[in-house]
């Protein structure tokens, strides 16, 4: 049994819901094809197929009333409550209809059956889609729909023998109460599923409102609106008006030579009944067999243009010789490749669209595109059936049957687009956020604005942050102008804010209030005051040296240094030597603050004794100071590698990196190595930065660190955006983004052995090993899957790859199946074979036929599978594989 569903694509959890929809959509199929047949017998023969185009015009006009009432109500109710409400009212009309055939004599009741079979076969097409869509994300719809609508077919089988064999023998009209039965009995099947397994899966209630049909009209018509900006709703809606015309010539045109060569009324109800079995067979074999498989291997935008092409075929045979062999393969065109190719492949297409909007474009095309399409189609087939030839509406039919072509080929160029702008709208891509004063622009700015004058300093603080990020230069004299009038500590952060957009006309403003401040806050203005020239704020400094405040003296010395006039320079030397004899820690700090701000190279071994303080601030401002200094000695190299463990704090780490940098190119790559290990990704990016500063190959340094694989993974996804962010070749890219992804098949072929070995040696004691390790490896093929993405931004677009990847590591299964779907239309398509199996959870085999892939080692068996983990750079997986050893063994 297994391998059946692993043939058909069905994965084991989906084998219940899967086996209900096969019977639930038999029992549908069945009464659809008892009433195709009944319907146009009836008509045909006792009525006038003459009459066909009327009809066609009068279902356009009861399309439109019958889709509206039901764009109301479908999104309000959950899909199993609608469709029993809709059965069951078939049923009703069912039965009426076959009580006006038997005991009356009433001809009208002819072309009424026929649009009640019409009406209800559409409606059933469309809320089919509805519910399964309530029931299935995109990916399983992708692989269980054609299944799924393989029940429509043995039912169309079921139902075309039945009337074939019984409507000799118990008049046509009598079988309507067969459909009836059937009718009833998918609303009791329906019920008794949603009573165990309760609520459809993604059903999610629409706005309620006492105004319904009101309300229902409003949403077509903002399904129309939404038209107007969406190019993919656009192509389908005019590949539905194409299709449409091009259908129904072709149902008319067949129809008429069906009725021209079967003269009875049963003898054409058995044919229609016989040739209904024979087509449904036919979609039944390629729904099983082809379509999931085809649609998975070449993907809907290629299946889009199948049927197109097959109806171009038809009219083009039919002009040729209007005759009864070429009246058959058009109907295999349109019973067979239609069901079997057109609806599953125009379901997904749907799904692209926003889900909010998804419902309301369905009913659009049933209360709008479909109608109109139908009395262009009757008028047509109107005003050109009597001319003698029957070239008039076949060349009609020709002429949709290409817009219809040209419209599928539109749908497939828009179709990734609305997949990504569907999912940017649900998930959050970093990047996408701009600062908040930007999206406001000058509206933003007052209110910031407003917010600095406020009594409350934490929000003059918080106010002054966002105009400094969001303006730069031009928020400076407004904060300026704010100094004079906050506290001391409040004034001491603004100023340091502001300093580096300092400028004359605010530098005046400061030293206004340099001669009144506090000595912590004159310090701070010095600094902020130290690259301008002016005479007044070094004899300021000058005098600050005698300070017995310790930071105002190390601001002094700062400025002194800063300034371009060196006469007191010999001055601030002795008062920083002075700072630096004291024991004090404030001391210590202040002089080393100063170190940090000018690079003073006999201080160098000061500072390195300064790397065991205690104090991690002092730790920091000492590895700041080394870093300015022009080249450092190779021995500093191990107190380093001491500051680079994960205990220390962040600040002492990116501080480190900084360092590193002045060190030889032989002693820095260790600790290069370090900081690309760290679990913090400001630390590996300060050492990619610190790795690409040389003037080597970058590229290739950083291309050979990433496919050694002998880092960790937080380090091999720096180098993969680093590898993007330096403007590597496409090629190179390419090259290594195929490389990680083998990488995570490699995870996912072991994930496969372990899973079949845990399946049969797992028990409740050792249950919780097998599940850590079957995470840890599950985790390592989704970080080299994203790293894979990542590598691929400058081929498939910033954009659409970051998009992608929030969806990924989203946990809701529809965004995971819409980016899958993206990523299974990637430009590199071996790229996009390899990655599609991570993303969709497949098991992986030994050998990938598809992609020719082989894994880096063959693993057999569990054994394999912990060797291999135990040996990969990777500390945390060869410890869970340790553990799930011992507890095995």
């Amino acid at each position: 049994m297994l391998r059946v569903l692993e043939f058909f694509l069905v994965r084991e959890h989906e084998r219940s819901l899967l086996k209900y929809f096969l019977l639930l959509f038999l029992a549908l199929g069945c009464g659809t094809a008892i009433g195709r047949g009944t319907a146009d017998a009836l008509f045909f023969k006792r009525y006038g197929i003459e009459y066909l185009p009327l009809m066609y015009l009068l279902l356009g006009l009861v399309l439109m009333v019958v889709s509206t009432a039901y764009a109301a109500f479908a999104d309000r109710l959950p899909a199993e409550r609608f469709f029993r409400i809709l059965c069951g009212s078939l049923a009703v009309l069912l039965v009426g209809n076959w009580l006006l055939i038997t005991f009356t004599g009433w001809d009208q009741v002819y072309p009424l059956y026929f649009q009640v079979y019409e009406v209800a076969s559409e409606l059933l097409l469309v809320h089919s889609g509805f519910y399964v869509s309530q029931n299935f994300d995109s990916q399983q719809t992708k692989r269980l729909l054609p299944l799924i609508l393989a029940g429509t077919q043995l039912g169309s089988i079921a139902g075309g023998l039945l009337l074939s064999a019984l409507a000799p023998r118990i008049g046509v009209q009598n079988m309507l109460l067969v459909w009836a039965m059937l009718c009833l009995l998918a609303t009791g099947m329906m019920r008794r599923h949603h009573v165990r397994a309760g609520t459809s899966a993604y059903f999610r209630s629409g706005k309620r409102s006492a105004r319904k049909l009101r309300q229902a009209w409003e949403e077509i018509v903002q399904g129309v609106r939404f038209t107007g900006r969406s190019s993919l709703l656009q192509a389908i809606s005019l590949a539905l008006f194409c299709t449409v015309i091009a259908f129904y010539i072709l149902c008319y045109v067949v129809n008429r030579i069906y009725t021209e060569t079967f003269t009875s009324e049963a003898e054409l109800a058995g044919f229609f009944g016989m040739l209904t079995a024979l087509t449904g067979g036919g979609a039944l074999l390629i729904q099983l067999f082809i379509t999931n498989r085809v649609i998975d291997r070449f993907g809907i935008k290629a299946m889009n243009l199948i049927f197109p092409a097959t109806v171009i075929g038809s009219f083009a045979g039919l002009i040729g010789s209007f005759s009864l062999p070429f009246a058959l393969l058009a109907s295999v065109v349109k019973d067979v490749i239609n069901p079997a190719v057109r609806s599953p492949v125009n379901s997904l297409f749907f799904q692209a669209l926003p889900g909010y909007m998804e419902g309301r474009a369905r009913a659009m095309s049933v209360a709008i595109v479909m109608p109109c399409a139908l009395a262009v189609t009757g008028s047509l087939l109107w005003l050109v059936q009597h001319l003698a030839n029957t070239v008039y509406f076949l060349a009609l039919g020709m002429t949709a049957a290409v817009g219809f072509m040209y419209s599928a080929w539109r749908m497939n160029r828009a179709y990734i687009g609305s997949i990504l702008q569907s999912l940017r709208a649900k998930v959050f891509v970093p990047g996408d956020v701009a600062p908040a004063a930007h999206w406001g622009g000058h509206a933003a700015r007052e209110q910031l604005m407003q917010a600095l004058q406020t009594v409350d300093e934490d929000s003059v603080r918080i106010a002054a942050d966002s105009l400094v990020a969001a303006f730069g230069a031009q928020a400076t004299l407004p904060i300026v102008n704010r100094l004079a009038t906050v506290s001391e500590k409040t004034a001491d952060y603004l100023v340091r804010l502001i300093t580096p957009y300092v400028d004359d006309q605010c530098a005046v403003l400061l030293r206004r209030l340099l001669p009144q401040a506090a000595p912590r806050l004159q310090g701070t203005l010095l600094l902020a005051l130290a690259g301008s020239a002016d005479s007044a704020d070094l004899a300021m400094a000058v005098a600050a040296l005698r300070s017995d405040h310790t930071r105002l003296r190390a601001a002094a010395i700062s400025c002194i240094f800063s300034q371009t006039d060196a006469s007191f320079r010999e001055q601030a030397l002795d008062a920083l030597r002075e700072l630096t004899r004291r024991p004090q820690q404030a001391t210590r700090f202040a002089a080393v603050e100063v170190l940090a701000r000018q690079p003073v190279a006999e201080f160098i071994h000061y500072l390195r004794t300064l790397l065991t303080n205690d104090d991690a601030r002092i730790v920091v401002k000492a590895l700041h100071a080394l870093a300015r200094q022009p080249l450092l000695a190779a021995d500093l190299k191990p107190r380093l590698e001491a500051l680079c463990t994960p205990s220390s704090s962040i600040q002492v780490r990116l501080a480190v990196m900084a360092c590193s940098e002045r060190l030889p190119a032989a002693a820095r790559t260790d600790l290069i190595i370090h900081g690309l290990q760290d679990h913090h990704l400001r630390v590996r990016r300060a050492a990619v930065s610190v790795l690409v500063s040389g003037d080597e190959d970058r590229v290739g340094m950083l291309a050979t660190l990433l496919q050694q694989a002998a880092l960790n993974a937080g380090a091999q996804q720096t180098l993969a955006r680093t590898l993007v962010d330096v403007g590597s070749p496409t090629r190179v890219l390419e090259s290594l983004a195929v490389h990680q992804a083998c990488s995570a098949r490699d995870f996912m072929h072991a994930l496969t052995v372990v899973g079949a070995a845990a399946h049969h040696g797992a028990t409740p004691d050792t249950r919780d090993y097998w599940e850590l390790v079957t995470l840890v490896l599950r985790e390592r093929a989704l970080q080299a899957a994203d790293r894979a993405l990542i590598l691929l931004e400058p081929v498939e677009g910033r954009e659409r790859i970051g998009t992608v990847r929030a969806a990924l590591q989203s946990d809701d299964p529809r965004f995971q199946a819409a980016a899958s779907e993206v990523v299974r239309h990637f430009s590199n398509r071996k790229l996009a074979s390899l990655l599609l199996d991570i993303v969709d959870n497949r098991p992986i085999r030994q050998r990938d036929k598809s992609t020719g892939f082989h894994p880096v080692q063959a693993l057999h068996t569990l054994h394999d599978v912990l060797t291999w983990c135990r040996t990969r750079p990777d500390p945390w997986l060869a410890r869970c594989a340790q553990q799930v050893a011992e507890v095995v063994t």
